[in-house]
């Protein structure tokens, strides 16, 4: 009698509770319509920006993110344009897609486990702020729910055809960030297992995975081919983005206190509670041990990269959250909890992040240092005598030693062209020099002295050792020939809080000295 009461209750409940996450997710979405072109977006903006000026990817662009990576940027500038509002909307389209796609994944639990689903992946997104708006992780978890859609409607169906999504869609997201390419084999794998258990002969399921896996791979392909790329990318890149998994990692207990948002833990807890002790009557089934599996990757995948972003953390939360909502769900005529406790504790549990994040959206509508990028653009339209045709004549003439704290989002911004395509200044003054530091310290200067800029625009955004500007230090060559041949027309400081520690965001704008 109690176990019926429980169910009945909670049948009642979850429309209530549907609705309120509904009505928080509008208003996230409402309070992040300033969300702008923001943290690493203005990196790939300018890329591409870059490349539709005649650089290069790799050859004359020194950085480390993927192939696809770029090809993502360019397809949503293409489609949606190359302003703030745009990438807000685009921003948005792949949230769309993800939701769609979770929804299908929750669906044999019931359309309220779907709803809920579709709803909990949005606010996972949202929890971070605009610092996590069109990130790499976040679009390649994007595409992992989507590949894992296409696959699991080929298990629902029999049908082997929507494989070729599913391998298409996590071969893209492989060509975001590598660590992913075990993943559509382990899937695969684990597809194979399952048609045999259903006495169904995996060949042409394979087969159809594998032609949606050549795609991206002709597309990767294709991309170095046509830029003349592929000693770039194999040698220097490869070797640089080795350098920098090295640094700036954080320790193994700081990496696990980050990956959860709190305002999720008790939801994430109750459905772990219920998973594994309450859920009776109802077995877990295949797609539920591959949802898990794909979490707790998303969350190797987190810890491995080591620098405790919230955005790495994207997979593992999108997917923990689908399958959330398939356990909650699946509470039918039993909670070990105790009626009355279960039923709190998942009101609790749901309007939690249902109310918090959106309040702290509206609270904080900007957590990138938008500022300093209005500020620089600013100082280097007062130089240039406050005249667009003056500012326009530094397009070529001028360079950012920059890590990505502003200054690539003002000339993204202003449409200048730099002298070299070195985007970073990570590697020009390494806390820990190493071989390819060495290498690329040499090449930026025989570029730099062979076409010296008039402007130099060095910010103080010193990562990971903040240093500040005495990160100059670390080059004495370099610092040498800029004391000689430009002075200081400017230096602006800008304070923020990072790591519950004082950081100056500021920079300073050198100009070529008379001769």
């Amino acid at each position: 009698m109690d176990s019926a009461r429980t169910s009945e209750a909670a049948a009642r409940l979850r429309p209530g509770l549907i609705a309120a996450l509904a009505l928080s997710v509008g208003a996230c979405v409402f309070f992040s319509r300033g969300w702008g072109i923001g943290q690493d977006s203005r990196l790939m903006h300018y890329v591409v920006f870059l490349m539709r000026h005649g650089f290069a990817p790799y050859r004359d662009i020194v950085d480390m993110n993927m192939p696809v990576t770029y090809m993502v940027e360019w397809a949503g500038m293409r489609l949606f344009g190359m302003g703030d509002a745009a990438w807000r909307c685009f921003d948005l389209f792949l949230l769309l897609m993800g939701c769609v796609a979770a929804a299908y994944l929750a669906r044999p639990r019931g359309r309220l486990a779907a709803g809920s689903a579709a709803l909990l992946v949005a606010l996972a997104h949202f929890s971070g702020g605009a610092f996590d708006a069109a990130q790499r992780d976040y679009t390649l978890a994007v595409l992992l729910l989507i590949g894992t859609a296409a696959m699991f409607f080929a298990m629902r169906r029999v049908a082997a055809w929507p494989m070729l999504a599913f391998g298409a869609a996590s071969g893209f997201a492989a060509g975001i960030k590598p660590y992913v390419l075990p993943l559509p084999f382990l899937l695969l794998a684990a597809a194979v297992l399952h048609l045999r258990r259903r006495n169904v002969s995996p060949g042409k399921f394979v087969a159809w995975a594998l032609a949606g896996a050549a795609i991206p791979i002709a597309a990767v392909c294709g991309f170095l081919q046509h830029y003349h790329a592929w000693q770039a990318f194999l040698g220097p890149v490869l070797e640089l983005a080795r350098y920098h998994r090295g640094h700036g990692n954080l320790p193994l207990p700081a990496l696990l206190l980050r990956w959860l948002p709190w305002t999720l833990m008790p939801l994430f807890v109750l459905a772990a509670i219920q998973g594994l002790v309450a859920w009776r009557g109802m077995r877990w089934d295949w797609e539920e041990y591959v949802l898990l599996a794909i979490g707790l990757f998303g969350i190797a995948g987190y810890l491995y990269q080591g620098k405790g972003w919230s955005y790495q953390a994207a997979p593992a939360l999108m997917f923990l959250a689908v399958l959330a909502a398939r356990l909650l769900a699946g509470v039918r005529a039993h909670s070990a909890l105790g009626r009355y406790a279960f039923l709190a504790l998942l009101a609790f549990s749901v309007l939690l992040p249902a109310g918090y994040i959106p309040l702290n959206m509206a609270r904080h509508p900007h957590r990138d240092p938008d500022a300093v990028e209005s500020s620089l653009m600013a100082d280097l339209t007062a130089a240039a005598g406050h005249s667009g045709d003056n500012v326009a004549k530094l397009s070529g003439h001028i360079q950012c030693l920059d890590w990505n704290s502003g200054c690539l989002g003002a000339l993204y911004r202003l449409r200048l062209v730099p002298v070299t395509g070195d985007v970073f200044d990570f590697w020009l003054f390494p806390a820990q020099p190493a071989p390819i530091t060495g290498e690329l310290q040499a090449s930026f200067y025989r570029k730099i002295t062979a076409s010296p800029p008039q402007v130099i625009v060095l910010t103080a955004h010193d990562w990971p050792a903040q240093q500040g500007f005495a990160k100059l230090d670390r080059w004495p060559q370099f610092a040498t020939w800029l004391d000689t041949n430009y002075s200081v027309a400017l230096e602006h400081h800008a304070w923020m809080t990072e790591n519950h520690r004082p950081v100056d965001r500021g920079y300073r704008i050198y100009v070529q000295k008379a001769r």
